[in-house]
């Protein structure tokens, strides 16, 4: 349950292969449970979208009922040798067999109509994401260059391009157009500096720590906590305000937890235990009459409350 909700919120969607294993003494069962990558359901041969397949997806005619998933032998992006054959080879496998046993389910959450794939979680603030990152890291240099004592020595009549990067001194002096370099200058603690007839030292301040980056990194963190349905505070996991407010903003995120969990519940673990229960009834294992014949004794009989994680 954890694999398949963490890899739907990571990649948008993820699927689940119920394939059949072999009984054993301490598994009786055939079901079998197999999560795949998002990245193994895609078009035949890495191809473009047709009128019937998109993304890895296939559906009636007039784009209805989805009749087929793609899956890839092998991850796309995984270690591909020449000649280890064909990286985009596959299978179409239905959602559900002839004999109305479910054979792949889909994890996602349906934000339009007939939408065929899934949207990442954090695609709505990825780029706020990206730009905080940059941001920390430039202050953060900034902020180590600042604890550096730099120098300017300023001299009446300049010096020379420094010995960097391959560029040489001009020689000579005023009388054939070049400058003398500039003696060194080495700095310690305690040193006394003497400097040149009208030379002068000035110090190389760039003003860091920003005093406002806190704030702004807490502007940002505000906007990330609405754009993932979670508050800043659960965000950060960083309740300093009151215990009203903390409570506010725990009771305003568990209804999206809450919404996460339920779906987990419904298109993962309650199809599972359908599948499981059908099994079972046709192993004799449990006895449930009326449970192949009538779909409302098999709706009683297939009932369960999920409680999911505290």
């Amino acid at each position: 349950q954890d694999l398949v909700t963490r890899a739907k919120l990571e990649s948008g969607d993820c699927f689940t292969v119920l394939p059949d294993g072999t009984p054993t003494a301490t598994m009786p069962y055939a079901l079998r449970l197999q999560v795949l990558e998002a990245d193994r359901i895609g078009n035949p041969g890495g191809k473009p979208d047709t009128a019937e397949t998109a993304a890895g997806i296939r559906r009636a005619a007039g784009g209805g009922v989805v009749t087929g998933f793609h899956v890839y032998s092998s991850h796309p992006g995984g270690l591909w040798m020449p000649g280890s054959g064909d990286r985009w080879a596959g299978e179409w496998i239905e959602p559900v067999g002839k004999s109305g046993r479910r054979r792949m389910l889909h994890h996602f959450k349906r934000l339009r109509p007939e939408q065929p794939r899934g949207v990442p979680y954090l695609a709505p603030v990825m780029g706020l994401f990206k730009l905080l990152g940059d941001y920390s890291d430039a202050e953060v240099k900034a902020a180590v260059i600042s604890a550096w004592l730099t120098l300017v020595i300023e001299t009446p009549s300049g010096t020379g391009v420094p010995n960097i990067f391959g560029l040489q001194q001009p020689t000579g002096g005023a009388a054939d157009g070049g400058q003398a370099p500039a003696a060194n200058v080495e700095m310690g603690p305690g040193y006394v500096v003497g400097l040149a007839k009208g030379e002068k030292a000035s110090v190389v301040n760039p003003g860091r720590p920003n005093p406002a980056f806190g704030d702004f990194v807490q502007a940002v963190i505000d906007q990330l906590g609405a754009g993932t349905f979670l508050g800043s505070e659960m965000l950060m996991k960083k309740f300093n305000t009151s215990y009203v407010a903390a409570r506010a903003a725990f009771l305003d995120a568990w209804k999206h937890l809450l919404d996460v969990r339920t779906g987990t519940a419904n298109d993962f673990c309650q199809p599972a235990m359908e599948t499981w229960m059908a099994e079972a009834v046709i192993r004799r294992r449990i006895r449930a009459p009326g449970f192949f014949t009538d779909p409302r004794l098999r709706w009683a009989y297939t009932r369960a409350a999920w409680q999911g994680d505290s």
